[in-house]
């Protein structure tokens, strides 16, 4: 998406697993300095912990139900890249003997017929609720490539990318006026770029915009962001919104009649 964002987190909250799981999909990581902040967290926020509307808060640990901050992740799942064919008879053996999955130790302490480091490693891999959604996978007939993506889709990790999107979107949109600002008259490329960027700031803040392609969509565009820029709005939202008119309009008039 070609912004920095930094991965923060106190030790033992599983940091360098959310980078990692964030460096797989295309995401520049970086140390300081960064465009949005990821913070991860096992448990309590603190206030301070969040210092703008660029960090993005990652909640792992997801068997903690009274945990409510932040996105829930499963770290693990969302770096898993294949389910190993002793990993999947260790599963199925799950199926037909069902184990203590009522916490950690009786998981692995509780007599069971697959062996106590068997059963430490399928942790280590999936955590309980990998293992317990997986275990239903099989069961349902799943074959292992399936369940290794239904695991990765359950880690949650889309969640955490669209959110880093949604926080970057006012960086993008002031980066793309700064170049264009030395301009005294921006040509339409120049203009529709805006319009994309300032879209992209109002529709993550939850506002809709129509993207209609016709030429009564475009003018009905253009007088309902005006009106919008009047209103009791934000400046960064009041410049979107003249981005907006502005790219409407030269959709009209390069629109067939």
């Amino acid at each position: 998406m070609g912004l920095r964002v930094s991965v923060e987190g106190r030790p033992g909250v599983g940091r360098r697993t959310i980078e990692a799981a964030l460096r797989r999909r295309g995401v520049q990581v970086v140390p300081a300095a960064p465009d949005v902040r990821v913070l991860v967290v096992a448990e309590a926020l603190k206030p301070e912990d969040v210092r703008d509307d660029a960090t993005v808060v990652v909640q792992t640990k997801a068997d903690l139900t009274d945990a409510t901050c932040g996105i829930r992740v499963v770290g693990l799942l969302a770096v898993l890249d294949r389910l190993t064919d002793d990993e999947v008879d260790a599963l199925r053996v799950l199926i037909r003997h069902p184990a203590d999955m009522t916490s950690v130790d009786a998981f692995v302490s509780g007599a069971h017929p697959l062996g106590r480091d068997v059963r430490q490693h399928l942790l280590e891999r999936l955590d309980r609720f990998g293992i317990a959604h997986a275990v239903l996978a099989l069961a349902d007939g799943a074959d292992p490539a399936a369940v290794a993506a239904r695991l990765t889709a359950l880690s949650n990790i889309d969640a955490v990318l669209a959110a880093v999107r949604a926080a970057s979107a006012p960086v993008r949109y002031r980066r793309i006026a700064e170049s264009r600002c030395s301009s005294e008259v921006l040509d339409d490329a120049a203009v529709l770029d805006r319009m994309s960027a300032a879209v992209d700031v109002v529709e993550a803040a939850g506002v809709a915009v129509d993207r209609g392609d016709r030429p009564q969509d475009h003018r009905r565009r253009a007088l309902h962001w005006a009106r919008y820029s009047r209103g009791p709005v934000t400046d960064l939202h009041r410049a979107c919104a003249a981005d907006i008119v502005r790219g409407s309009l030269v959709l009209l008039d390069g629109a067939e009649p």
